[in-house]
């Protein structure tokens, strides 16, 4: 989707919903004449059907946050700088996030936040092969609850999961 509107030195606020379990990317770019004088992007971050977004925009001079509602309850739980590549701190961050907002049992949560911090250390201490291992375990548990719901997590939930975590695997 796309907007557009002159700088006229007031405030403009993006705002953003989420319509489905997945990643978006955000691209704010500044447009003088006919060219693209600068581009600001926000890449492939989490995103549920509650997510709620924003960003204000006075000028373009200075980089613009995007404030993300993760669990749908009007309060920001992240503010994202842009960044020019994937950014896999960010990323689990925000899926744990989200995680932690999805009616998930609590030994499944457990299970589901530890794997995901394994994977943050394993990425800060340069162990890429333990990561796909990690992710690769993660998604063979989750798949189970994908075709048959249980009380631990919905079906839905489980293969939202375990294809954000198919995301996270082929960026590494």
């Amino acid at each position: 989707k796309y907007a557009g509107f002159e700088e006229t030195g007031d405030e403009h606020r993006v705002v953003l919903q989420g319509l489905d379990f997945g990643t978006f990317t955000l691209t704010i770019d500044e447009i003088v004449g006919d060219a693209i004088a600068s581009s600001t992007s926000f890449i492939d971050i989490p995103v549920t059907p509650i997510t709620k977004g924003e960003v204000r925009l006075t000028n373009l001079e200075q980089a613009p946050i995007l404030m993300l509602d993760v669990n749908g309850d009007g309060i920001f739980d992240a503010e994202l700088s842009p960044s020019q590549s994937f950014d896999p701190r960010q990323f689990i961050e925000l899926l744990r996030k989200t995680v932690i907002s999805f009616e998930v049992s609590g030994e499944l949560e457990s299970k589901i936040l530890h794997a995901l911090d394994k994977v943050l250390n394993f990425w800060e201490s340069g162990k890429i092969n333990q990561i796909e291992n990690e992710i690769k375990m993660l998604n063979n548990s989750l798949q189970a609850f994908v075709n048959i719901p249980k009380k631990e997590i919905s079906s839905e939930e489980a293969r939202a999961l375990v294809n954000l975590l198919s995301q996270l695997l082929i960026r590494f």
